[in-house]
């Protein structure tokens, strides 16, 4: 139908014994490393699986995530203990750096002082109001906007680093539709492939999953879930993803779910629990119940256990 996702779920997470557990790790010791993170060697399930041997290496194991999959049988799922070569294989696990900027001349936080009362700074306060952002939200978000400076007349959104306090960049959107030819302004020079909007929620544990967007104002209408990429993700920012420590699923525009299936496979292949919503045509993400894009991505992340004893 159309504005459902599609029936697609995750791949499962495999259950094993602890016999299994111990092949698991002996075809691990022996596995020799290929390319792009990527460790191989013969698949120990293919005889039960397909009925014969596996002579080309199709089990492979991703360092640092222990996701595993053979290609032959697809059998797939986690190891929780990976021997200390392949660890140390692994990609770093730190975000990229980010360098400290200040905010744009003329900026005031709108949730207290100045910002919150100011006449100046009361159009930013009406377009945040009918956008129905709530204020309970402005301060955590550090919304703010500018009277002043060269991103007059236009709310600014600050892009943090991962502490959640650092500035690595902002994003600045006039509160007067039709005044400007650029409703978007960004910092100059933001390194947008080494930051993501509400950034800090990567590190927090749990499965409750990160709603990927493309804008900071669909972002902030799925607080405090909602990452925004600015965009299509870039590299580092996948790579940022896929070391979340949370679930992931991308709820790109609904004309762009294709992209937001193809970044979640991605995801998937690097080892993260990944999936896609897709929106109704012509929709963004603030257009669309919250409730409804909720359970949407539960529902994708929800797929049965199975073991590896299963045909």
């Amino acid at each position: 139908d159309r504005g459902t996702a599609p029936r697609r779920a995750a791949a499962p997470v495999v259950s094993y014994r602890d016999g299994e557990a111990a092949v698991l790790l002996e075809t691990v010791a022996r596995a020799r490393r290929s390319s792009n993170g990527w460790w191989r060697a013969p698949c120990p399930y293919c005889l039960m699986r397909k009925g014969r041997p596996d002579r080309k290496a199709s089990f492979s194991i991703m360092a640092g995530s222990g996701f595993y999959r053979c290609m032959a049988c697809h059998v797939e799922g986690f190891l929780r203990d990976l021997p200390p070569a392949i660890e140390r294989d692994a990609p770093s696990r730190r975000d990229p750096e980010v360098k400290v900027v200040r905010p744009p001349e003329g900026y005031y936080p709108l949730s207290f002082g100045p910002g919150e009362t100011a006449l100046a700074l009361k159009p930013a306060r009406d377009y945040l109001d009918g956008r129905g952002l709530d204020r309970g939200l402005w301060g955590p978000a550090r919304i703010g906007a500018c009277a002043a400076g060269r991103c007059a007349g236009r709310i600014v959104l600050p892009v943090l680093a991962a502490d959640g306090e650092t500035w690595g960049g902002w994003v600045a959107r006039t509160w007067t539709d039709g005044v400007s030819d650029r409703p978007y302004i960004n910092m100059k020079g933001m390194p947008r492939d080494a930051i993501l909007y509400n950034q800090k929620i990567l590190h927090e544990e749990g499965d409750r999953p990160i709603l990927v967007v493309e804008g900071v104002f669909d972002a902030l209408a799925l607080w405090p879930d909602g990452v925004a990429v600015f965009g299509t993700p870039a590299r580092n920012q996948i790579q940022m993803l896929a070391r979340a420590k949370r679930p992931v699923v991308m709820v790109l525009d609904g004309d762009a779910w294709e992209k937001g299936r193809a970044l979640a496979l991605k995801l998937r292949l690097l080892g993260q629990r990944a999936g896609w919503v897709r929106l109704p045509p012509t929709l963004d993400p603030d257009q669309v119940p919250r409730d409804w894009i909720d359970a949407e991505a539960a529902r994708l992340l929800a797929p049965p256990v199975r073991s590896l004893n299963q045909t």
